[in-house]
């Protein structure tokens, strides 16, 4: 069948080089931002006396970040059927480079956290959609080599950018932490716009609509949620009140999306 997104070679499946090219782009293009949400970490030090800061208050540049993360994920679903997924794609790999060279601009603890935020946005946006279109390149197929491509990166993030993050800081001013992903991304947009099918729904095509009530519960439940387990590990103690207050409203919001989604 011309439409064969899976070859059988003595008994094992292998992925056709019309998939290998849209997981090629699909990872070239996520990698900086998988990289970057662990690459930060350890340059708290650096950002607090670099941008005369406090710890507590320069930690929410790794905060922000994972908070606008749970809110763009649940986005993501709508935004890819409404605009298609290529488009979307494409759209946060640029919203993504702008908040890295914003964040490479930064002149405070304020600014580079408002920054980070938009950089977690489209990073939000980004992991959900490489699985997704790398499963729909599939024809729907996860298959395990599929699978493995996928998570490969997103297993070595951890590791690898930390190790990333402090040579650069080793050799380099903190802000190249955020100018490295823009020849990446380049390259990504390049590789997008040349491997990924264009999926952009027709004139005709009913456009869904943004459940508005349960996007308005599950985010913030998510951020709520997590404001809370980063808290405890700074607080160290579940009962505290900068811990508990925020995973109850969390769990709260959560069971009323629930609620929501179940009526």
């Amino acid at each position: 069948m011309a439409n064969t997104t899976v070859e059988r070679t003595d008994g094992a499946a292998t992925l056709t080089p019309q998939v290998r090219n849209v997981l090629l782009a699909l990872i070239v293009g996520g990698i900086a931002a998988i990289l970057d949400s662990t690459m930060v970490t350890i340059a708290l030090h650096t950002l607090a006396v670099s941008l005369h800061s406090t710890y507590g208050a320069i930690q929410w540049v790794t905060t922000g970040y994972l908070l606008a993360m749970a809110v763009a994920i649940p986005v993501t679903g709508w935004a890819e059927s409404r605009w298609g997924g290529r488009r979307v794609w494409m759209a946060a790999l640029v919203l993504f480079v702008a908040g890295s060279a914003l964040c490479a601009l930064a002149w405070s603890d304020a600014s580079l956290i408002g920054f980070r935020v938009l950089q977690g946005f489209a990073a939000g946006l980004i992991f959900p959609l490489m699985q997704t279109l790398a499963v729909r390149a599939a024809g729907g197929r996860a298959s395990s080599n599929l699978i493995a491509a996928v998570s490969l990166p997103l297993a070595l993030g951890p590791i690898l950018g930390p190790v990333i993050g402090g040579v650069i800081l080793n050799w380099l001013s903190w802000r190249w932490l955020f100018l490295v992903n823009v020849p990446v991304i380049a390259v990504g947009l390049v590789l997008a716009w040349r491997f990924l099918p264009a999926d952009r729904p027709g004139p005709g095509a009913a456009h869904p609509r943004l459940d508005l009530i349960g996007l308005a519960l599950l985010a913030p439940a998510l951020a709520t949620i997590l404001l809370g387990l980063s808290n405890l590990s700074e607080d160290g103690s579940i009962d505290h009140a900068g811990v508990l207050v925020w995973l109850v409203v969390g769990i709260a919001l959560l069971g009323g999306f629930v609620a929501w989604a179940l009526h």
